[in-house]
């Protein structure tokens, strides 16, 4: 049997099939399942990582696939996501097929019977078929699989009984498949914004206190809360809705990843967004106040006066250890330079700008 690790999930979209699985205890059939139907044309959800799922991710997989496969196992009802995952088939009346390994079929009444006592619709599941499956050798999975693309899936109701599916399933064509950390990013960004934005009138950008400019936007001094702060402006009216589109994911991606290195002592804090000033996008951020190296650089460079070599010791060290915080996070920075390394009232160098950054 395979023994591969898709670490993948189906982009957003529709699938034929959606693989409820408990992963300590079906992860090789699950494997084997999702490699079958891939190799048969059928498109499937699977998240093989469960601890980095999203539950806001794992809902819309099962409200756009044609088919939940249950892979029934021991522990299944004592997961709080697997029961979230029928919940949402009952919810969004999506067809149920339940496939268990041919050694656990003497265990099916006591699996049932682990059903969370207030979930107890939920036990009609035992009213579907449940198709034995057989891992033992290539030709017992072959069977297998054909015995599951030949089950009838059950629509199971909040009354505990089933129904016939309301359309016949047809079968989606395979689409193309990111990784869980980018199909899971999407939907974590999302909350990130929801829970970091702050209000237009909570902030005061002074226009007139311009701290540099960039590629991607204009950087100003501003106030929050009786304090001084930075905000990064990016302006989206001139720009067209396929480029404003564009523009906004290049603007979340650099918001989440300086939310991902908040805690990093040599690298620019984030404190929040602003999404409600018509035709702009406001990082709101750390203000350093002696501004970029760059500008310092070529200040002392202007009256002719070189660093003091402990400064540029203590400014090499803190790059260097900002540079190792973020390693330590996943992230590359990817254009390190004067420009991106600013400098606070302490002379305390921090590395900024991740807009070239990936993870």
């Amino acid at each position: 049997m395979s023994s591969l690790s898709p670490k993948c999930l189906n982009e957003p979209g529709e699938w034929q099939y959606f693989l409820s699985h408990v992963q300590y205890e079906s992860k090789d059939i699950a494997l084997d399942t999702f490699h079958s139907m891939e190799k048969l044309g059928r498109s499937c959800w699977l998240d093989v990582r469960m601890d980095e799922r999203d539950e806001a991710a794992m809902k819309e997989g099962i409200k756009n696939s044609n088919i939940i496969i249950v892979i029934m196992s021991p522990a299944y009802f004592t997961r709080p996501f697997c029961v979230k995952e029928l919940e949402w088939a009952v919810e969004y009346e999506i067809p149920i097929q339940v496939i268990i390994d041919v050694q656990l079929k003497g265990e099916i009444g006591n699996i049932i019977g682990r059903c969370p006592a207030d979930k107890a619709y939920l036990k009609g599941i035992g009213n579907i078929n449940f198709t034995e499956v057989s891992r033992a050798n290539p030709t017992f999975w072959k069977a297998s699989i054909d015995s599951i693309l030949k089950a009838k899936p059950k629509v199971l109701t909040n009354a505990g009984t089933v129904k016939e599916p309301n359309v016949t399933n047809a079968i989606i064509k395979p689409r193309k498949r990111i990784t869980v950390e980018r199909a899971a990013n999407k939907y974590r960004i999302e909350r990130i914004f929801n829970e970091n934005e702050i209000d237009k009138d909570d902030i005061k950008i002074l226009e007139n206190e311009s701290l540099g400019t960039g590629g991607f936007g204009e950087v100003f001094k501003a106030k929050r809360a009786g304090r001084i702060c930075a905000a990064k402006v990016i302006s989206t009216g001139g720009l067209n809705e396929m480029q404003q589109r564009d523009m906004f994911k290049k603007f979340q991606k650099e918001f989440a990843l300086m939310c991902s290195t908040n805690t990093c002592q040599r690298v620019i804090r984030v404190f929040g967004v602003v999404l409600q000033i018509p035709g702009k996008l406001v990082l709101v951020m750390e203000y350093a106040e002696n501004g970029s190296l760059r500008k310092y650089l070529n200040r002392q460079a202007a009256i002719d006066k070189r660093l003091e070599p402990s400064l540029l010791q203590s400014i090499i060290y803190d790059i260097a250890y900002g540079m190792k915080e973020l390693c330590k996070k996943g992230v590359h920075h990817r254009d390190l330079k004067a420009d991106n390394v600013l400098l606070d009232h302490d002379m305390i160098a921090k590395v900024s700008d991740f807009v070239s950054s990936i993870v």
